[in-house]
């Protein structure tokens, strides 16, 4: 397996740990560590010093009905939840129930919770990953979100997760929950971390509608606006708009089979599955399908949608990298007696949320056959939905 401290998956480890066999994104490993059960365990036995600042600066991370209008029509028509059947019930009015535990739930190894202050502490959380609807009936999510690499009848791409005006929960219907037909391309690799999902059936609800996408898949421009969405710890939906991109490339670390030349082969010779063994190694490559932004997001945002100014998507969010290889990372510190998020420096040249550019992946995807007349037919196809 790869050095869990390479780069931080961020998508919600309980669920990943639900699987009986895990397919995960070769560049990744987890480190953060997320809970979904009434009381969980963080791992702390890294200290965090009060120097060592997952997000950038302050915490930018707002609800929905707080952001500007464009914002909240994107949020509300276009971003999904990725949420397991077990974490989902039903209300005596036929809607449907979200949630396994809280943040009060979180307790590190010696019983400590997390402080008054940290916000969304109360709310349900559910959601293990996110998506964003981008043809009539196609999610694009992470790769490494989808276990195997195949359609789990068990998870659930929902709708309308999300806090109210008066902090109560979104009603969600069964109209808002769907399920995956087919997963019509995947990549998990250096060469990206996407996945495109086909629905069990068509969004047709008036309310929803596909995501506005870029098709230029030229390289980013550095300190141009990168909006994050997404279900930070599996909570309703957040979102920030103060991320900025900050590279237009990343180093990626993966992890590599040799054979007895010295060349990459595939992972069963290292399996001890062949005859013939072959060494595992760290690589480390510039991969340009990847840019870098500084934006909040933790565990659960994986797959969500990052938007450039004018509201188009540009990428889906894979997880935290360092283009160094630095270790010891962790979602909370402690604070005296309790625990808050940890936070990094926003000068930091070094840490990046790594994301997957949605125009190479788009490219790759219809040539590899992918069936959608909205994202692989004509340009025009594209700029007039």
């Amino acid at each position: 397996m790869n050095d869990p401290h390479r780069i931080h998956v961020l998508a919600d480890k309980a669920y990943m740990e639900e699987k009986k066999h895990i397919y995960i994104f070769l560049l990744c490993m987890m480190m953060f560590l997320s809970a979904c059960g009434e009381e969980s365990r963080l791992d702390m036995n890294q200290t965090q010093s009060d120097e060592q600042q997952v997000l950038f600066g302050e915490n930018n991370l707002v609800e929905l009905h707080r952001a500007p209008q464009r914002w909240q029509d994107l949020g509300y028509s276009s971003v999904v939840a990725l949420i397991p059947q077990a974490r989902m019930g039903r209300f005596d009015d036929g809607s449907r129930s979200i949630g396994s535990g809280s943040l009060a739930g979180v307790q590190d190894d010696s019983g400590r919770g997390l402080c008054e202050d940290v916000p969304f502490r109360t709310q349900p959380r559910g959601a293990w990953c996110t998506g964003t609807l981008v043809d009539d009936d196609l999610v694009v999510t992470a790769g490494h979100c989808i276990p195997r690499g195949v359609c789990d009848p068990n998870l659930n791409f929902v709708f309308g997760f999300r806090m109210n005006k008066d902090n109560g929960v979104g009603k969600v219907w069964d109209e808002d929950v769907y399920t995956c037909s087919a997963v019509e391309y995947i990549v998990s690799s250096e060469n990206g971390d996407v996945a495109f999902i086909r629905l069990d059936r068509p969004v047709e609800s008036s309310k929803r509608k596909a995501s506005p996408l870029r098709l230029d898949a030229s390289p980013m421009i550095t300190e141009s606006p990168a909006v994050s969405l997404g279900h930070p710890f599996g909570l309703p939906i957040k979102l920030d708009i103060t991320g900025k991109v900050k590279r237009s490339d990343v180093v990626v670390h993966y992890e590599a089979c040799l054979d007895d030349q010295g060349r990459e082969t595939d992972d069963e010779a290292c399996q001890g599955s062949r005859e013939t063994t072959g060494e595992l190694v760290m690589k480390r490559v510039v991969s340009p399908y990847f840019f870098g932004i500084h934006a909040d997001v933790f565990p659960g945002n994986s797959g969500g949608p990052i938007y450039d100014g004018n509201g188009e998507l540009i990428g889906v969010t894979s997880g935290l990298i360092s283009m160094s290889g630095r270790s010891g990372f962790d979602q909370f510190r402690k604070k005296g007696n309790c625990l808050s998020f940890n936070s990094f420096d926003e000068q930091d040249n070094d840490l990046f949320i790594q994301v997957s550019y949605i125009g190479l992946a788009r490219q790759k995807a219809c040539s590899n056959g992918m069936k959608s007349e909205r994202l692989c037919g004509t340009r025009s196809n594209l700029e007039e939905n």
